[in-house]
């Protein structure tokens, strides 16, 4: 019974069914599916495991026959046939791909060179060592003291020929090199005390109220003019501007303070 039947027999089941359930009332279609399902329910358990084996087999058989009935001449065209394919294949590889694959086995033949492992490269190294050890050592004494004796006889021809005014020039070099490194470490030491003496003026004003900040600029008031007529008047100036700078960081930071 091939497939057209099993379709034709199937609609008109259905259409069967379609005229039935419309001929008869809810009740009895209710009844019919519950006796329906009934049957089926009976018909699976019905079906034993022998049957399903038995099926299974002839499965199997059927798939066993059709595989045999592939003949060895079929099997033949397709190897041959697929031979050609892959020869064909073969002759349409170009040139490009051709210098492709050689450059791509370069690449790996120059990388498996590269992979040289760091225990040869070091066995290498430890050799070489070795050989220029070997070497220092045959260089005998005498050598080395003939080598030490021109060294010192050119040491000494070359300051007799510096002259005096190298001399002065080196001296002159290494003064200004030692100035400008004073310089250096003066500058930092006064950044440094800056800092520290603002940090302390600025706690101290935080912990003194105003009374006390008055008292203190009259003292230092008084101290200013005794000071002045010890001192001429370039460095009175020097002193007064940098009595101002330290007033006026010192009201910043009583102001940033009070902010």
């Amino acid at each position: 019974m091939n497939d057209t039947e099993i379709e034709a027999l199937r609609a008109a089941n259905a259409e069967r069914q379609r005229r039935s359930r419309e001929q008869m009332n809810e009740a009895e279609i209710e009844a019919l599916r519950a006796a329906h399902a009934e049957r089926q329910r009976r018909s699976r358990e019905q079906m034993n495991e022998a049957e399903i084996e038995k099926l299974r087999a002839a499965h199997a058989e059927r798939q066993r026959r059709s595989r045999e009935q592939m003949n060895e001449a079929e099997i033949g065209t397709r190897r041959a046939a697929n031979a050609e394919r892959q020869r064909r294949s073969r002759e349409q590889m170009n040139e490009a791909e051709i210098e492709a694959l050689r450059a791509a086995h370069a690449e790996r033949q120059r990388r498996s060179r590269e992979q040289m492992n760091e225990a040869e490269i070091g066995t290498r190294r430890a050799a070489n060592a070795e050989r220029q050890r070997r070497s220092r050592e045959q260089m005998n004494e005498a050598e080395i003291g003939t080598r030490r004796a021109a060294n010192a006889e050119r040491q000494r021809r070359s300051r007799e020929q510096m002259n005096e005014a190298e001399i002065e020039k080196l001296r002159a070099a290494h003064a200004e090199r030692q100035r400008r490194s004073r310089e250096q470490k003066n500058e930092a030491e006064v950044g440094t005390r800056r800092g520290a003496n603002a940090e302390r003026q600025r706690r101290y004003s935080e912990q003194m109220n105003d009374t006390e900040i008055e008292a203190l600029r009259a003292a230092n008031a008084e101290r200013q003019p005794r000071s002045r007529e010890l001192m001429n008047e370039a460095e009175i100036e020097a002193l007064r501007a940098a009595h101002a700078e330290r007033q006026r960081r010192s009201r910043e930071q009583m102001s940033q303070a009070e902010i």
